[in-house]
């Protein structure tokens, strides 16, 4: 399975999931303006235009959508469908952060989807496979580096070659050297 970075990645590997089960008609139907907003706590948040599209995504496609969460994570999963623009904004004002005097703050005021979109990559990373590369950096930065194709240790002895005896050339030469301050 490839590497999820997203809860975009995430939502269209359901949406592939259910159109293996229905029609392209149906996908587009009750999915096409279907947003996800929020993997918080086993809950997926998804935000659809209307009531009646609610009520559809709720009752025909919940036990469907929550076993591909299933299968994903390995943990039990809600579905929470808000729909129309009344609901998102009523989970931004129960969910967005604010300042002492209790007003949404920063870029939450004007960019609230994509500021949901950001919150919902940076919650569902717990939940993420994660890649190779890093897992070969956790593992890389909790060891201790191994310098051996850096650092060679340079021998400067040298073996006999039928004994394999090391012959210590630096003892040999002080040697001599002493022999001839003797004479």
């Amino acid at each position: 399975m490839a590497t999820m970075n997203s809860l975009t990645d995430i939502w269209s590997v359901v949406m592939d999931s259910l159109s293996q089960e229905l029609t392209q008609t149906a996908i587009n139907t009750w999915f096409s303006d279907c947003t996800p907003i929020e993997i918080n706590n086993n809950t997926l948040i998804v935000h659809t235009t209307s009531d009646f599209k609610r009520s559809i995504i709720q009752a025909r496609f919940e036990k469907t959508i929550c076993a591909k969460l299933y299968d994903l994570f390995s943990c039990p999963f809600e579905l929470v469908v808000l729909a129309g623009d009344d609901e998102l904004l009523e989970y931004r004002e129960k969910y967005a952060p604010r300042n002492r005097s209790r007003q949404i703050t920063g870029p939450w005021v004007k960019n609230f989807v994509e500021m949901a979109k950001k919150t919902i990559i940076r919650r569902s990373f717990k939940y993420l496979p994660v890649n190779i590369e890093a897992k070969k950096a956790a593992s890389v930065d909790e060891t201790t580096p191994d310098y051996s194709d850096v650092f060679q240790p340079v021998i400067t002895d040298s073996t006999d070659d039928v004994t394999a005896e090391v012959m210590d050339t630096e003892a040999d030469s002080e040697q001599q050297a002493d022999a001839k301050d003797g004479e």
